[in-house]
């Protein structure tokens, strides 16, 4: 069973490990990162750009296994959710759990869930919610 948290409930290392764990799997498939100390170092501050009292966190035992991050954007609050693996168990309940409650405390005329079509948890969970409005951006990634 998970527990909850707020942003502000965990160091700020444990939050970016967690990003940078997030980031780093979702995008290998299609557009492969840096090597993992490279990308530890360009996320160093990520937080310093989150609302981390609107982002939450599912934590299992003493290990943060998904997150719903907020962050201010020049278009509204961007809302990105995920697990912190690409195979973590009830991995579709762990993100509607956390995008649902995140969702719930801020300004969704204001929020834009991102995200990616190859994201096994949250697209899924993005396509059942009712009444969706805006445009959806999907990105080409074209050989060089």
């Amino acid at each position: 069973m998970e527990t909850h948290a707020g942003g502000t409930d965990l160091p700020k290392p444990v939050l970016t490990r967690l990003w940078t764990d997030l980031y780093c799997w979702i995008h290998q498939p299609w557009a492969p990162t840096s090597p993992r100390a490279e990308m530890d170092a360009i996320f160093a501050d990520i937080t310093d750009s989150m609302n981390l009292p609107a982002s939450r966190i599912a934590i299992r035992g003493d290990r943060p296994v998904a997150a719903a991050f907020v962050v201010p954007h020049h278009i509204g609050l961007l809302v990105i959710a995920e697990t912190a693996t690409p195979d973590e168990p009830d991995g579709r309940q762990l993100v509607a759990g956390l995008l649902g409650h995140t969702l719930s405390r801020i300004d969704t005329d204001q929020a834009t869930i991102d995200g990616h079509l190859t994201d096994p948890h949250l697209w899924p969970v993005a396509a059942t919610i009712p009444h969706r409005l805006g445009r959806t951006l999907l990105l080409v990634q074209a050989p060089p």
